[in-house]
């Protein structure tokens, strides 16, 4: 069958190295999908990893962003929207897009201030960053923001700038309550994500040695990252804890099904999380029917609160956790109620769907450049 005539032709940029199963990678290419189905056409660039390029090596990127870029801006001409996963090395495609007449359109993850968290070398160069970033907002169209943080932080940045809240979602096709659980011979709490040092890694460790754990109630953790060698360290002293290391991205709704509570202890080191989060770990085991227990940061607590999908703790309160996971334990009638919220909730407005036909509205409603 012949395609149909697309609505538009839309170019998708990310400078960030983008990993298979990565909340990253999951958000990018559910969006583009997405846009496919409401009939965008629309090109990748895409970074990719090169070899060079190890975790806290950013540096080795710069061949691939030039890269990325070189092959982008000839081709810009060809598009009707230039849709940035927001970086500061974008700088030169919004530049170049705006020259071209395209409606350039911004999301943003985080702030410039974040890069400084993860490589810390870089710190001394978060004005820089911040002006490399935000400058490219000036002569856009609109940002899409994550968390109502980031959107009141657009706003600041950038005034008069339309900025729209479309937060992270989950996979409704993989995630549902319903479908295969990962069998283990005790009940379980499940951590899955990246191992890196704001994602509470050092509370969860602290609340599984804490009195109050239940004592027949095991941790599975799914994930790697830079906080390996201290799970590594707990893994050989605690037999109650299960690291299965990084896991396909397909395996985790199963992981998820068979859990008690998902584990979202989210913390906030040098201010990264100052704008509050809504990761994609909670939308996937809010759909999955799991409940969930959470940090009292912005957007992810209120959310839970709003909806009943879980518990929320004071942030990097190990013993707050394990009494969470106990009560969850104790309480199988609270743990389905809280767990069959989240899905409903999910299910009803949390979806990669829902999010790609908020970015297609407000790019419609933008769009001022006709396909030639």
């Amino acid at each position: 069958m012949p395609r149909p005539t697309a609505v538009g032709r839309l170019a998708y940029l990310s400078m960030e190295t983008l990993l298979p199963g990565r909340a990253g990678y999951t958000h990018v290419h559910e969006i583009i999908d997405g846009l496919e189905t409401l009939g965008w056409e629309v090109s990748r660039f895409l970074a990719r990893r090169a070899d060079n390029s190890a975790p806290g090596r950013p540096i080795g990127r710069l061949p691939e962003h030039v890269r990325v870029l070189s092959r982008l801006i000839p081709q810009l001409r060809h598009h009707d929207v230039l849709y940035v996963r927001s970086h500061p090395l974008a700088w030169p495609a919004a530049m170049a897009a705006y020259r071209a007449g395209l409606t350039v359109v911004h999301e943003i993850n985080g702030v410039p201030e974040d890069l400084g968290v993860t490589y810390p070398w870089l710190r001394p160069m978060n004005r820089q960053l911040f002006l490399l970033q935000t400058a490219q907002y000036r002569k856009a169209q609109a940002i899409f923001a994550v968390t109502p943080g980031l959107v009141s932080w657009a706003h600041e940045v950038a005034p008069g700038l339309p900025a729209y809240l479309i937060p992270n979602g989950a996979n409704l096709s993989l995630f549902t309550p319903s479908g295969p659980k990962y069998i283990h011979p005790k009940p379980y709490v499940l951590f899955v994500g990246g191992l890196v040092r704001w994602h509470g890694i050092d509370t969860i460790l602290a609340a599984l040695r804490n009195d109050a754990w239940p004592p027949d109630t095991y941790l599975v953790v799914a994930g790697d990252g830079s906080e390996g060698n201290a799970l590594a360290t707990a893994e050989a002293e605690t037999p109650r804890l299960v690291w299965l290391r990084r896991q396909e991205y397909g395996a985790i709704p199963s992981l998820l099904r068979g859990a008690l509570a998902a584990l979202v202890p989210i913390s906030n080191p040098d201010g990264r999380s100052n704008h509050g989060v809504l990761p994609v770990k909670l939308f996937e085991a809010m759909a999955c029917g799991t409940p969930v227990i959470v940090s009292d940061l912005p957007g992810q607590a209120e959310l839970v609160r709003q909806i009943d999908a879980g518990l929320v703790i004071p942030m990097d309160d190990a013993p707050a956790l394990a009494k969470s996971v106990a009560l969850l334990r104790q309480n199988e009638l609270l743990a389905q109620r809280l767990g069959k919220a989240g899905a409903a909730a999910a299910h009803r407005a949390h979806g990669w769907q829902h999010r790609a036909r908020q970015v297609h509205d407000v790019l419609i409603g933008l769009r001022t450049r006709v396909p030639a």
